[in-house]
């Protein structure tokens, strides 16, 4: 499973994506990893794995690195008028 943000069209007309946190498991594992970029597809920095009933440390983690790059990469976009404004 991924999360990632969704924020404003960009001015070329694509969807501006935040980094993402994603969640994988084996049915008795879960891994959670998050990525670096706005353009990671996959994990860049791995965050750890625990039983299914552990997570909660995990997944806040993960959601708030993906919250945090998201803002940060959004004032970047910003600053650099890459995305569209609102009418």
């Amino acid at each position: 499973m991924t999360f990632r943000c969704i924020g404003p069209k960009r001015t070329d007309g694509w969807q501006f994506e935040g980094p993402a946190a994603f969640f994988t498991s084996d049915g008795s594992v879960i891994t959670v990893g998050v990525a670096k970029e706005i353009y990671d597809r996959e994990p860049t920095e791995q965050l750890g794995s625990c039983s299914p009933g552990q997570t909660e440390t995990l997944i806040t983690q993960a959601v708030q690195k993906a919250l945090d790059a998201y803002f940060v990469q959004l004032d970047k976009y910003r600053s650099i008028g890459v995305l569209q404004t609102p009418t």
